[in-house]
């Protein structure tokens, strides 16, 4: 794996699989998922027609002041606390703080490309030429999704049959979203209030990219 590079995988309530959320120096660059999961299958044949879907974010902007988060006197903040307050100048201190907040989640997370795995080379090469682009060479996102598309593969792989999740808990929705081992690793981590202690799943796999 490349300095600066990591993948962690999640496992949310709704969608078919597992995210693999890919960092580089901290910032979540892309997300990769399956779409079309064969969710009754065993082993392999789970992800035989599976889609591989990424998703490209903007790089987090430098704000006034060089830091990550924006300042209050931005012009994004000042446009988020009018579109918020309706012009109320009295209240414009107060909600300051959630309007500052409200800018930073939505540049940093705004998802500029979504497009298949297998298209990755051509979108990546697009990406690279516009302004904004990651501190990495396309060669190195390349290798981090392939490694991602590895992860999550062999996580489906390892997930028992389940047609569907009616009656499920959103719990137990996320948690079928685990391979056998992660399942068995996960539910050794309990702690003394009988809760489990989640962490997320830092993939270790050191494979390239894959042809879909």
């Amino acid at each position: 794996m490349a300095e600066g590079f990591e993948i962690k995988l999640f496992f949310p309530v709704e969608g078919e699989s597992a995210i693999a959320e890919l960092y580089y120096d901290g910032d979540n660059w892309a997300d990769v998922h399956l779409e079309d999961v064969d969710l009754g299958g065993f082993g392999e044949q789970r992800t035989a027609n599976a889609r591989v879907v990424v998703e490209l974010y903007r790089r987090r902007p430098r704000w006034r002041g060089g830091g990550c988060r924006p300042r209050l006197s931005d012009p994004e903040v000042q446009a988020e606390l009018e579109a918020q307050l309706g012009g109320e100048p009295r209240y414009k201190w107060w909600w300051a703080y959630d309007a500052a907040e409200a800018v930073a989640k939505r540049v940093s997370r705004d998802c500029c490309w979504r497009f298949d795995y297998a298209d990755s080379k051509a979108e990546l090469d697009r990406a690279a030429r516009r302004r904004g682009w990651w501190g990495f060479e396309v060669v190195e996102a390349l290798e981090e999704l392939g490694r991602a598309r590895a992860c999550l593969f062999e996580n489906e792989h390892g997930r028992d049959p389940l047609a569907h999740e009616e009656g499920l808990t959103a719990a137990g929705r996320a948690f079928s979203k685990l391979s056998r081992q992660e399942q068995a690793r996960l539910l050794g981590n309990v702690g003394d209030d009988e809760t489990i202690v989640e962490e997320p799943i830092h993939c270790e796999d050191e494979q390239g990219p894959q042809k879909p």
